[in-house]
């Protein structure tokens, strides 16, 4: 069958020829990610900044969070501050009220119930707040936790999530928790018959107001009443806290988070344990290495979005790990040795990003981004090499700046690409696929294409507008 048999009306024409240049550049994608890996910075173009010119007090943010009316409170290190979509509306400490904040430097906040957070100011210091009424209710049992006998709460083996204060017990003799509300004191441990196990190595309650105490061996669940704890024996791949010195008050990076279905997310030494409590199973994770100089973990560890799914920083980087247990690059830190201060995943997917006193990122995770590359050569040559075709073998021609703008392309169902340029007269058709790249005399001499197709049935076309007609041949695979 030949083109001219075929009656294509301008219209429907334009449209072939935008459909086959998505096509392209889906092709030319696949290619590059499976033929080669080029190390070029990403422009990440689906991402906003706000700095202090924007309405932030201060540039550098210690923690975010959302509240249940769809707002992100941020806390800085001069004030606590609303982000409505519009605008921040910042509060500050004034010595003038009783229900204000007790501080201007808030070093993290948690997210409780009832639309309430803890503000920690310091490792005692911390108040409730009420993120309608924006009135604060003062903590005043926390600094209790100093004077307990024996007990180890300065750790980031003990999840921080939640109104109580969890803390363990020197030389391994069980475990304990402050009550923020009454200011009661309860312990756990063999002596008075609720463990098995007096060896903790690290402490977590879940959102149903379960207690996960894990050793190296097991781990016991407590029930919603903390009265009651099981022994589910199991190896948990999880090793004793590193005791504390001056140097480091809260050992070994640790991070430990419930996540629903029963199971526990813990990170540790640069790995993720996913724990399966039900199926008493242990999965290590491990992200890859970073390309660039890792700096210094901040006071941020494992979270999980609202479907449950696990995120968390790793040598200036985003990674999420999905319901299939596959680890995602979700953000990558651009500039070196500067460390994530503050990192939280919102209802709607986007991600809030803060980095040492750079001000506040908001990436929409849905939004597809860009990598931005220095041409070479221009653009069609450029991309090309990034398909992994080498620039000795591409045509003298198409290095000229001109080139691009008489570049044609199609693709046909095979994973093919055929390309032809009209500069200087080509009369040559490049083939691009896995196999490589090469070419073959097709067209007549002397022509003038302004587009290019597949057909189903296999046939290559081209338009010459000089000659007003297509030209049809065979693809030769």
């Amino acid at each position: 069958m030949s083109i001219n048999d075929i009656n294509l009306n301008q219209k429907t024409g334009y449209r072939f020829r935008m459909i086959h240049v998505v096509r392209l550049f889906q092709l030319l994608f696949f290619l590059s990610t499976a033929q080669i890996i080029v190390a070029q910075q990403r422009l990440f173009t689906n991402q906003q900044h706000f700095g202090v010119e924007d309405g932030l007090p201060q540039s550098f943010i210690s923690g975010i969070v959302q509240d249940e009316d769809g707002f992100i409170w941020l806390a800085t290190l001069d004030g606590f501050s609303r982000y409505d979509g519009r605008g921040f509306k910042t509060i500050r400490y004034n010595p003038k009220e009783n229900t204000g904040l007790a501080a201007n430097a808030i070093n993290n906040i948690e997210r409780l119930e009832n639309n309430s957070i803890t503000l920690y100011y310091s490792s005692t210091q911390a108040d409730d707040f009420n993120l309608r009424s924006f009135k604060v209710s003062r903590n005043t049992t926390r600094s209790q936790l100093a004077k307990i006998p024996n007990a180890k709460w300065q750790t980031n083996r003990v999840g921080f999530n939640t109104s109580n204060w969890f803390f363990m017990m020197a030389n391994h003799k069980g475990m304990g928790w402050l009550n923020s509300k009454t200011g009661k004191v309860y312990y756990a441990n063999r002596a008075n018959g609720m463990l098995q196990k007096d060896t903790i190595n690290a402490i977590v309650e879940s959102s149903e107001g379960k207690l996960y105490l894990v050793s190296e061996n097991g781990v016991q669940v407590g029930d919603t009443s903390a009265r009651k704890f099981e022994w589910i024996p199991f190896a948990t791949n999880v090793k004793k806290e590193v005791p504390n010195n001056l140097t480091n008050a809260f050992g070994e990076y640790f991070s430990i988070i419930g996540l629903p279905g029963n199971r526990l997310a813990i990170a540790e030494a640069g790995r993720i344990n996913l724990l399966d409590i039900s199926k008493r199973t242990s999965k290590i994770l491990s992200p890859p290495p970073s390309a660039k100089p890792a700096p210094a973990p901040g006071n941020v560890g494992l979270q999980a979005d609202k479907q449950g799914n696990v995120y968390f920083e790793n040598g200036g980087r985003i990674f999420r790990i999905t319901a299939a247990g596959e680890m995602k690059l979700l953000w990558e830190n651009p500039t070196n040795g500067l460390r994530i201060s503050a990192f939280y995943i919102d209802r709607s997917n986007v991600l809030w990003v803060s980095v040492d006193a750079q001000g506040l990122l908001k990436i929409d995770l849905q939004a597809l981004h860009f990598q931005s590359y220095k041409y070479d050569a221009n653009f069609i040559s450029d991309i090309m090499v990034q398909a992994g075709v080498k620039k000795v073998v591409l045509p003298q021609e198409w290095k000229n700046v001109q080139a691009p703008y008489f570049f044609r392309q199609a693709s046909d169902s095979r994973g093919n690409l055929f390309a032809v340029s009209n500069w200087l007269d080509q009369d040559e058709v490049y083939q691009l696929n896995q196999q490589g790249f090469r070419s073959f005399k097709i067209l007549p001499e002397h022509t003038s294409y302004s587009a290019m197709l597949t057909m189903p049935n296999g046939a290559i076309c081209v338009y010459d507008q000089l000659a007003a007609a297509w030209h049809s041949w065979k693809s030769p695979d």
